[in-house]
């Protein structure tokens, strides 16, 4: 079975390491690291059906890059347990 994609964006290497490790069994999850290239993001986030967005950690061309792609955004405020809750709510969705 195709997993669907999301992209982490804006996220440290730690925490994205730990949400690929539990929610990768229901999500092919892709990192953006913050230090990358803006023109990487454009590339990455292709065919992702989200994006989670670290938001204070996001720059003007990365912000760019995200609306051309079209990708929808899901803005994350409160850190690592919002993205949680957010990725175990579409699981549930997921599997029904």
């Amino acid at each position: 079975m195709r997993k669907d994609r999301i992209l982490l964006v804006g996220f440290l290497p730690q925490q994205a390491s730990r949400l690929q490790s539990e929610f990768g069994r229901f999500f092919d999850l892709r990192v953006h690291p913050k230090d990358e290239n803006p023109k990487d993001l454009q590339v990455r986030v292709e065919g992702a059906i989200l994006a989670l967005v670290l938001p204070h950690f996001l720059d003007r061309a990365e912000e760019r890059a995200l609306k051309r792609a079209g990708t929808p955004v899901s803005w994350v405020q409160g850190g690592l347990s919002s993205v949680r809750h957010r990725l175990t709510e579409l699981s549930r969705e997921q599997q029904r």
